[in-house]
Formats: structure tokens, sequence, C-alpha cells
């Protein structure tokens, strides 16, 4: 009997100063209202409807993925250009730049592959690198 009457005292004690409780309560200004879903407009496709797809709906993306950490000066780093949402007849070029500050952009020369590999030197360690790619 005792037992019962402690977990319950501290279950109160719960209730009583939870955070959660503790919180004021408001009006909301806009509540939300309730919405009928078996009112809304069925659309209907038939079998053989693919649709379609617009090219200027996509946005064409390109991200730098790095394959591998480097450690020591001396370890081989390289980059990948990542393309999202190109055309299958987009032809893209890349052109790979350095930075030291990230306001001037140097090209590195011959470098237009979708890849580009460097190795740590004390020199480049602490440069920024990106991709250009033009279609």
């Amino acid at each position: 009997m005792c037992l019962k009457r402690i977990a319950a005292f501290l279950l109160a004690l719960l209730l009583i100063f939870n955070p959660m409780c503790m919180r004021p309560a408001y009006a909301a200004e806009d509540p939300a209202t309730p919405t009928n879903l078996y009112e809304e407009e069925l659309v209907e496709f038939d079998d053989d409807d693919w649709g379609e797809i617009v090219p200027g709906m996509f946005e064409r993306k390109v991200y730098i993925e790095m394959e591998q950490n480097a450690v020591y000066y001396g370890d081989e780093v390289r980059l990948i250009a990542i393309l999202v949402d190109f055309q299958p007849e987009d032809t893209p070029t890349f052109e790979w730049q350095y930075s030291i500050d990230c306001e001037t952009w140097e090209t590195i020369e011959n470098e237009n592959h979708q890849t580009y590999t460097f190795v740590i030197t004390k020199e480049n360690v602490g440069l920024y690198y990106r991709v250009v790619v033009r279609i």
C-alpha cells in the first residue's frame, strides 16, 4: 500500500513539474481548418498516358565530392564534379579553379575533365577549389 502511494506521489510531481506542462497556453490567431479529403477533385489517367517531362522544369546542379580525405602531405586527392538533372543531350565542359580567399579564382591549366586529381603539398593545403561547368 505504501509503495502505491509513493508511486502516485512521484507521478503527481512529474506531472506538475514537467516542462511541457509549464508552458503557457495560447490561442492560435489562425487556427487550422479541417479539410474534407473526399471532396477533392479526382484526376484519372489513361493506362497508356505516361506523362510528359518538360526540360525546363529541372534545374541543373553541380556538386563536388572528395573521393577520400588527405591526411598527410604527399597524399593524393581526387575531386569529382557530380552533375544533377543534366539532360542526355548536354555536352558539359569542365574548368577547375583554385583560390586563396574565395574571391579571386585562378584556372588550373589542362584540367578540363569531370575529375581533378592532385597531391597535397604545403603550397596547396589551404586552397579552395571549384569547378565551372558550361553546356
